[in-house]
């Protein structure tokens, strides 16, 4: 039988805060995901293959961790790109402890794209398309 698990986050920060930047903008309806949705995308890509990791029973970290690297890379060809740059090779490269994942390669580079390049309406989709943590795990 499944069960629940209900997990409460509550904070105050200083009102000139960049956190209170972020708060203000998952409250706001200019996201593109609700809020709570949003902050189970960003913390299962960097917290949920060490709560695998936790586990007592021993669990195939492999797929997690790919899938959490794939996103963080994802997000960071976005944020590049919102810098107006191009991911290069190097820079798309994300730093991991080689000892502690000896078994694993890092994934693929994603190709770059100029989001100049593409239709106005594309844009739009791509932009929620990246952000979806679903979509990584069926591919």
């Amino acid at each position: 039988m499944f069960s629940d698990v209900e997990f409460r986050l509550r904070s105050r920060v200083k009102a000139d805060s960049p956190e209170a930047m972020l708060f203000k903008y998952l409250n706001s309806r200019n996201t593109l995901y609700p809020a709570k949705d949003m902050v189970m995308i960003a913390i299962s890509s960097y917290w949920l293959p060490l709560a695998y990791q936790a586990e007592e029973q021993p669990v195939d970290l492999e797929p997690h961790i790919r899938a959490c690297l794939y996103r963080l890379q994802l997000h960071s060809s976005y944020l590049m790109g919102l810098l107006g740059e191009i991911p290069s090779q190097a820079a798309t490269m994300i730093a991991v402890d080689r000892n502690s994942l000896s078994s694993l390669s890092l994934p693929s580079n994603i190709p770059p794209t100029e989001p100049s390049k593409i239709p106005a309406t594309e844009q739009r989709q791509l932009k929620v398309d990246w952000l979806n943590p679903f979509s990584t795990l069926s591919k």
